[in-house]
């Protein structure tokens, strides 16, 4: 995990148990649907997911340790943070938020400061994300707004939510 600088790195037995980290886990961790993943990873020499581990995003990769067949299963987390939006943001030329969607909305990562924050999060109060279009946030501005579904948890999912300015967008 070190090499490719994940934020943290587990050893996964075959059947899905947790026998070592880099971090402390709750106790019982095991990453959710890892029979999905492992057959995936299985299939195709790896498997991605999206999921939250103490109110953080991670994408997980997972890979087999192979001697010559599986015998474990490596799986590294990268943290989806301010950092990872900032970058997209570059990128793409839109603001960049992460967030859960479970019934309200509860953000976790943004390229917005804490006001465009709290502009962006009462704007999607009682919004389902397929409804989500555009939102006035602070003096009445209006925001163009696209979520996309990163990983569907069951109890909720996690987004990806791109904005920008609408008057930014028409003076463009």
């Amino acid at each position: 995990g070190g090499r490719v600088r994940a934020d943290l790195s587990l050893l996964v037995s075959l059947d899905g148990a947790v026998a070592a980290s880099t971090v402390d886990l709750p106790a019982g961790y095991a990453l959710p649907d890892f029979a999905t993943l492992a057959r995936q990873a299985r299939r195709d020499g790896s498997a991605t997911a999206v999921e939250l581990l103490d109110g953080r995003l991670y994408q997980f990769v997972i890979v087999p340790v192979l001697a010559p067949v599986p015998v474990a299963w490596l799986t590294m987390g990268f943290g989806i943070d301010d950092r990872l939006a900032r970058e997209l943001r570059e990128l793409a030329g839109l603001d960049v938020s992460f967030g859960i969607h479970a019934g309200d909305w509860t953000l976790l990562a943004s390229t917005l400061d804490a006001d465009g924050q709290g502009a962006l999060a009462a704007g999607l109060r009682g919004q389902a994300p397929a409804t989500l279009r555009q939102y006035t946030g602070r003096e009445g501005e209006t925001f163009q707004l696209r979520a996309i579904v990163l990983e569907d948890h069951g109890d909720g999912a996690s987004h990806a939510l791109l904005q920008r300015s609408l008057s930014a967008a028409l003076a463009a």
